[in-house]
């Protein structure tokens, strides 16, 4: 079974991952010049659906949906485009709130992933900013931002860096590379987004923290036992 720091770092890719594949499957439809300011991957039965949203007067709509249940995506063009429901509309409000917060920014892109999640007694969102990188030999191994945002998706309640510091390594794509490794001190296990990071260079992660060494591979964490 996994742990909620697995679970969660699972989702975190598992979203992350639906939206690379709706933005190659709608630039690969001719339909990039849609007029959307971002998208909001969301699950769909035992798959994800990813809408790509922009502003239609005073309220967010859908422009293009792509549905990820088949292969390949299919990819449907919303003319005219659909106001999304409130608890989407406040999903997106959520999203751009994070992205205008003052976060430090490690690199030029930062992806999102937004969750629901209980803050306290009440609901809230919580957006992940993920640094990304276009460049295929660059490893992301720190600069991630969680913010956590209200129901409605207008006040934003925190924002938390994860990591100290950013830290983006080159890797000379000629050299294997069995491992990454990373020393987290902001808490004493690892977080989702170690978890994420894995799964996303499909390398065993090892973080070393202020408990000790941990592996991290896939959705799995395993503490190092006296090493």
């Amino acid at each position: 079974m996994l742990s909620e720091t697995e679970r969660l770092g699972l989702q975190l890719y598992q979203l992350d991952q639906a939206a690379w594949i709706a933005t190659d499957a709608m630039l690969g439809a001719g339909l990039g010049g849609i007029p959307a300011q971002g998208w909001l991957a969301l699950p769909a039965g035992p798959s994800f659906v990813v809408r790509f949203v922009g502003a239609c007067g005073d309220a967010p709509c859908s422009y293009l949906d792509v549905y990820l249940q088949s292969q390949p995506p299919e990819v449907v063009r919303l003319e005219p485009p659909v106001v999304l429901p409130e608890t989407e509309a406040a999903m997106w409000r959520a999203r751009q709130l994070a992205l205008a917060s003052n976060f430090r920014k490690c690199t030029p892109t930062y992806n999102t992933v937004v969750v629901p999640v209980e803050q306290g007694a009440a609901a809230a969102w919580r957006v992940y900013l993920l640094a990304a990188s276009a460049d295929p030999d660059a490893v992301v191994l720190a600069g991630h931002h969680r913010v956590t945002v209200s129901a409605d998706g207008r006040s934003l309640l925190s924002e938390e860096p994860l990591s100290k510091s950013c830290l983006v390594n080159e890797l000379d794509s000629n050299v294997g590379v069995a491992a990454l490794v990373v020393t987290h001190v902001l808490h004493p296990e690892p977080i989702e987004t170690h978890v994420f990071t894995s799964l996303t260079y499909r390398l065993p992660l090892y973080v070393g923290t202020e408990q000790g060494k941990f592996e991290v591979e896939g959705a799995s964490i395993q503490r190092l036992e006296g090493r």
